[in-house]
């Protein structure tokens, strides 16, 4: 059985602490770009989707160390990564929330470098739905750009910065939908 888990509480300390760190894996994954860090070994049977580089590896094992450091409201959700790298074994087995990390969604493109909208992924989930989503999309704009998913409030904008990425998503309006 697990504990119980705020929603809001848990979508709160995402919301304060993780937009910084998405913004520092998307800095490592732009630059890590440069070089051929392409990984063979990757097979599970889609051509589409058997890419893998040292940048997931990277990227992803700085999430995980920044949810497990963070805030400790992070360990009592499950983890599911797209590789298994970082101390995922820190994280609960059961719970009714799943934090779900895509550390370079879109990899093959990323690593092939046919398109620049690759994006660093943090999602939690129900069995039945997602609950939050937080995406930073490096090359994108400027300076990368931001959505983040919470209930009814959808974020959409550009980075700068010049500023906490924190702040800069507090400061992005809302999408109308």
């Amino acid at each position: 059985m697990f504990v119980t888990i705020d929603l809001q509480t848990l979508t709160d300390a995402l919301s304060n602490h993780m937009p910084s760190v998405l913004r520092w894996c998307g800095a490592a994954a732009k630059r890590l770009r440069h070089f051929d860090v392409a990984v063979t070994g990757k097979t599970s049977g889609s051509p589409t989707s058997d890419a893998l580089t040292l940048a997931d590896l990277i990227v992803q094992e700085l999430l995980v160390a920044a949810l497990r450091d963070c805030d400790p409201i992070f360990r009592r959700c499950r983890i599911e990564g797209e590789e298994y790298t970082g101390d995922m074994e820190h994280f609960a087995k059961e719970s009714e929330y799943t934090i779900a990390l895509d550390p370079i969604d879109g990899t093959k493109h990323y690593r092939d470098k046919t398109r620049n909208g690759y994006a660093v992924m943090l999602n939690v989930q129900t069995e039945e739905t997602v609950v939050y989503s937080l995406v930073y999309i490096p090359e994108t704009g400027p300076h990368g750009t931001w959505v983040e998913a919470c209930g009814e409030r959808i974020v959409c904008g550009e980075d700068d910065p010049t500023r906490p990425a924190e702040e800069v998503l507090r400061s992005i309006p809302p999408v109308d939908p």
